[in-house]
């Protein structure tokens, strides 16, 4: 696919620098462009079906209980998993990263991706620049698209009133 006969070339990667001491440290986040493996490892859990009465017919209806508090905290361990593996998955960018405990095709353990981070003293906002360069990368960053947006919308109010 082309963008005006110009080839879009590779996904977006995101430069994370984060100043230590003498020197810094750099980590690349590049765009997940497929979640094809995480729902192969983890599909999306399904409600319980559960009966209640029709109130408008009275009858005995079959439900899916999306307030059931099992499917909620399988929703919630879901949602983790697939933020962990995001940002895992982007973080593979950065090819001189090696995780100790994370394992790439073991959903249980990359929740532990933060744990390392702290480990390896990374601090609290340190941590925080890493996901906000994962997000970035993503395109999941509000802040920037709406910066992107108004600087587009500017250059074209400029060259409108230009000619």
């Amino acid at each position: 696919m082309k963008l005006k006969g110009v080839d879009l070339g590779k996904p977006y990667v995101e430069t994370i620098v984060i100043p230590r001491g003498q020197g810094v440290i750099v980590l690349e986040a590049q765009a997940v462009l497929d979640y094809d493996a995480f729902f192969a490892l983890c599909p999306v859990p399904t409600p319980p079906s559960a009966m209640r009465r029709d109130k408008a017919t009275g009858t005995i209806v079959e439900y899916k209980d999306v307030e059931d508090q099992k499917y909620t905290a399988m929703i919630m361990d879901w949602s983790t998993k697939k933020v962990a593996w995001m940002v895992i998955q982007s973080l593979k960018a950065t090819p001189e990263l090696e995780w100790d405990t994370v394992v790439d095709g073991d959903p249980e353990t990359w929740k532990n991706y933060e744990t390392e981070l702290k480990e390896a003293n990374f601090s609290a906002r340190e941590i925080d620049r890493i996901i906000e360069g994962v997000t970035t990368s993503c395109g999941l960053n509000e802040d920037k698209i709406k910066e992107a947006t108004q600087s587009f919308l500017a250059g074209r109010v400029q060259a409108e009133s230009e000619t």
